[in-house]
């Protein structure tokens, strides 16, 4: 009955409401049976109980928020999962592990950079020096150089936790830091942090590029796995892979790597995708190599 109900959109939860509701009914008349005038009262409950049971049904039961690269949920599916973990931060503040799901969940349902910091503040509060707590606030800081004492503070406190590996990787590739990335990599794969498809994918698109191509990429679930098949399985490690939210870092997008790397870019290309990370100094930097 569960896989019927999945099938037309209803949460597994709601049947036993409906189950519920029944099951009342069939008490109500085998107790009255037979009793003038209880019938009609009887259906009055059993109609009240079926509006009533349904909603409650409806309401988010709060499941782990876990990383893109592992699972990919709608935004409405993120923006319930949010309001959910707020109201078990509210039952229990000192929980950092639903402050890290309640920031997890509005991060993913795209909500405002302010109501973000906001999180942050009134989680800093509640669970000070927690490993959650530096971890949120390298995750709200953005991939800046900002960010990264923060995500060390959390890898410190707690090394085998893998929350943090993935920005550590993507900064690692920041700094320009080859080893660092490398290991950061390797941990990815090691705890599970990529699904299969995810690397799959990632593979065949690795794949089908040409020889010494530059691929473009933005965010970290596209970019994290291309990152842990060129420094684990050393799949196509002649591709340059630039991220987007990368080089909107000055100092990263200028190293001589990356301008090796957008030599081979038509310059048409570069102005069009790139400018929108770097803004009008780098169509400085194209004009003056001349590409």
């Amino acid at each position: 009955m569960n896989s019927l109900f999945r099938l037309i959109g209803i949460p597994q939860h709601v049947p036993f409401c409906y189950l519920f509701a029944i099951y009342f009914l069939f008490i109500e008349r085998f107790r009255v049976s037979g009793v003038p005038g209880v019938k009609s009262k009887t259906m009055k409950r059993f109609l009240l109980l079926s509006l009533i049971m349904p909603l409650l049904g409806w309401a988010a039961t709060p499941e782990k928020i876990l990383p893109k690269t592992l699972v990919l949920k709608p935004v409405d599916w993120y923006s319930q999962q949010a309001k959910a973990w707020s109201e078990e931060t509210n039952r229990d503040q000192r929980n950092a592990q639903s402050w890290f799901n309640f920031y997890a969940a509005s991060y993913f349902s795209m909500d405002a950079q302010a109501h973000l910091d906001q999180v942050v503040q009134s989680m800093s509060k509640a669970v000070p020096n927690s490993y959650e707590l530096w971890l949120v606030k390298g995750w709200n800081s953005g991939y800046q150089l900002e960010a990264l004492p923060f995500l060390e503070k959390a890898y410190a406190r707690n090394p085998e936790k893998p929350e943090s590996y993935g920005l550590l990787q993507l900064l690692s590739e920041l700094q320009l830091d080859v080893a660092g990335r490398e290991s950061f990599s390797k941990q990815l794969l090691l705890h599970s942090q990529l699904s299969p498809s995810l690397l799959s994918y990632s593979y065949n698109v690795l794949m089908s590029l040409e020889p010494s191509s530059v691929l473009i990429t933005e965010g970290e679930s596209t970019t994290s796995p291309l990152f842990v098949l060129q420094d684990v399985m050393k799949v196509r490690q002649d591709v340059s892979i630039l991220n987007l939210d990368l080089l909107a870092c000055g100092s990263h997008r200028e190293s001589d790597r990356h301008i090796c790397a957008l030599i081979h870019v038509e310059r048409d290309s570069i102005l069009q995708v790139l400018l929108k990370a770097g803004g009008r100094d780098l169509e400085l930097i194209v004009t003056d190599r001349q590409f």
